[in-house]
């Protein structure tokens, strides 16, 4: 009897050790993404606007953070003068697999998932 009440809490450590990576995971990637919008809002604020060149850039790193279907719509893209308003709006997600959970235990695995993620940072021009 004892070795069923081990097995038992060592299932259930597991499951719950695999949500609290799972929701880490996540939180990991949404601190990464802030990193990059944080370092070209402080270029922008430079520049009065998103350049070509730095838009480029952000693309890249947040493509190398596994940042999907990215999309930049609402970002100030052209100059703006010194004190006026400028955006940076990141929209995107990421794919995960997820502990699926079913009506049967049995029945449950995982499944991949789509986790959208939207990044807004505003600031004043500073050129």
């Amino acid at each position: 009897m004892d070795m069923v009440t081990i097995g038992i809490t060592i299932l259930a450590m597991t499951i719950v050790v695999m949500v609290y990576l799972e929701c880490t995971e996540l939180m990991i990637k949404k601190m990464e993404v802030s990193q990059v919008s944080r370092k070209y809002i402080l270029k922008m604020e430079t520049e009065g606007y998103l350049s070509q060149e730095n838009k480029n850039r952000m693309l890249e790193e947040l493509k190398n953070l596994g940042l999907q279907n990215v999309d930049i719509s609402g970002t100030t893209l052209n100059p703006v003068f010194y004190g006026d308003t400028i955006m940076l709006r990141i929209k995107g997600g990421f794919r995960q697999n997820m502990l699926e959970r079913k009506e049967e235990l049995w029945n449950g695995g995982f499944s991949t998932r789509w986790v959208p993620l939207e990044e807004i940072r505003m600031s004043t021009a500073k050129n």
